[in-house]
């Protein structure tokens, strides 16, 4: 009888924690549509059609999450974490001030990655990859990471 018990609580607590696992883009269905809210992680996969690795972004991949209800952008830069406003109207998005931290980390074109997003005028996103563009050109590639309850 104490067995029969046992498994029945085993089961019961399996069963809760099953449930209470995040999935990540990689569990999802891939016609999954992505929008920009704050449960979508976007990490770079290009800057100026280079890899990150290639571009100098050796320690960190750049990553950003960015809220078009609350107009609002925070990631890390490959370096530094940063966050700011955002304005987002149809595929027009225009970066307001963004503050960041100030750790040094040597060959990382940091730089160039705020001078980016402080020029980017548009945004399309395509299955699971947003680019941010500046004038017609892609300036930036990220993937989805969707992050779930």
């Amino acid at each position: 009888m104490k067995s029969v018990f046992f498994l029945i609580v085993a089961v019961v607590f399996l069963s809760f924690g099953c449930k209470s696992a995040r999935k990540t883009s990689s569990t999802m269905n891939k016609e999954q549509k992505y929008n920009l809210t704050e449960e979508t992680k976007w990490i770079m996969i290009s800057f100026h059609g280079k890899t990150p690795a290639e571009a100098g972004f050796k320690e960190r991949t750049p990553y950003v999450f960015i809220d078009k209800e609350k107009s609002s952008i925070s990631g890390n830069s490959g370096c530094n974490s940063f966050s700011g406003s955002a304005e987002v109207s149809g595929n027009k998005i225009k970066a307001g001030r963004i503050a960041s931290t100030k750790a040094y980390c040597m060959g990382v074109p940091e730089h160039e990655f705020f001078t980016d997003l402080d020029h980017m005028d548009s945004y399309k996103i395509e299955g699971n990859k947003l680019s941010f563009i500046k004038e017609g050109k892609v300036m930036m590639e990220f993937e989805a990471e969707q992050v779930t309850e």
